[in-house]
């Protein structure tokens, strides 16, 4: 018979995970044997068994107590299931419509029955999954930086006021610009199955770039003034057709290409010469948005195919004014 020795460690200091762990080497029925030298070890043995489903008798002679292992934990397990499997790559690992019920569960994970079920509004494989989400965190994450090191804010430099005054108008369009780009992502990672964990890292990697931004772009904007330039009504409205855009193909589409898009043709004015508005920190958040941007829209373009028609009503004939 099995026996565990807990010498004079008590219930409330860990004992009950010595005895768990020695139960789960036996088969329901069986027993082993408990001794101790603390002197409530048989009040507590007794009660942790009494909650747990198992049988406590003495052994008599001061022998030690004897635990019958009860049913109850293995019942608990009746009809759990497994939530695909933690590799994406295998065939059974990113399933096509993860049950409610599987939650917060981790994929791969076996998930108790009788779990409560979550609303989670994208939660079909075929709305958001892309097979490179899983390189494409891994870049991201290695792609990681520094505002405070990547850009020599005390650098000296000199722009004739009317210069500056633009740059600063810019920076803030752009902050507003930043702003909608950090809230497209949080607000549909809120609304993912967290059994595609790799495109709820990106999302969140992403607004965590987009974060970034903001806090770049007001620091330049503020290197030789104390105020921001003016917010339009107009760069308002355009921006709320992509925050308000419900469909996740859609928003990441007129995110990542059309928003994008304006993005860098701005940078790329800052970045000529001729411009004579050239800082450190438009290079070096050139660079970075560009590796961002081509990571976000490498992920949703596994979900477009069917979005064309929507797509097309959104962008318009190619090379058509704005409207």
């Amino acid at each position: 018979m099995n026996q565990i020795d807990l010498r004079d460690l008590r219930f409330g200091e860990g004992a009950h995970l010595l005895v768990k762990r020695a139960l789960a080497g036996i088969a329901v029925g069986e027993e082993i044997v408990v001794r101790g030298q603390a002197p409530d070890l048989e009040v507590h043995l007794e009660a942790w068994a009494r909650s747990e489903g198992h049988r406590v008798r003495a052994s008599g002679e001061n022998s030690g107590l004897y635990l019958r292992r009860g049913a109850a934990e293995s019942g608990r397990w009746h009809g759990a299931e497994r939530a695909g499997d933690a590799d994406p790559r295998k065939p059974e690992g990113v399933v096509e419509k993860p049950p409610r019920r599987w939650g917060l569960a981790a994929r791969g994970a076996t998930v108790e029955a009788g779990a409560p079920e979550f609303s989670f509004q994208l939660a079909e494989k075929s709305q958001v999954w892309a097979e490179e989400s899983v390189r494409l965190y891994a870049q991201a994450v290695a792609a990681q930086w520094d505002p405070n090191t990547a850009i020599p804010w005390d650098a000296e430099f000199e722009l004739p006021q009317e210069i500056e005054d633009t740059v600063v108008q810019l920076m803030t369009y752009l902050i507003e610009n930043e702003a909608a780009a950090l809230i497209v992502p949080s607000r549909f990672v809120a609304q993912l199955h967290p059994h595609f964990r790799e495109v709820m890292q990106l999302l969140a990697i992403q607004a965590a770039d987009e974060a970034r931004h903001v806090e770049v772009f007001t620091r330049r904007a503020l290197l030789k003034t104390d105020r921001l330039g003016l917010s339009t009504v107009g760069g308002q409205a355009s921006l709320k057709t992509l925050v308000d855009e419900p469909d996740f193909a859609i928003a990441s589409f007129l995110l990542s290409v059309m928003g994008e898009g304006t993005f860098l043709t701005l940078l790329r004015f800052l970045e000529r010469p001729r411009a004579g508005a050239r800082h450190a920190s438009h290079d070096t958040i050139g660079s970075k948005r560009r590796g961002a941007a081509r990571r976000f829209w490498s992920c949703t373009l596994e979900g477009i195919g069917k979005e064309r028609s929507r797509i097309a009503r959104q962008v318009g004939p190619v090379g058509a004014p704005p409207t």
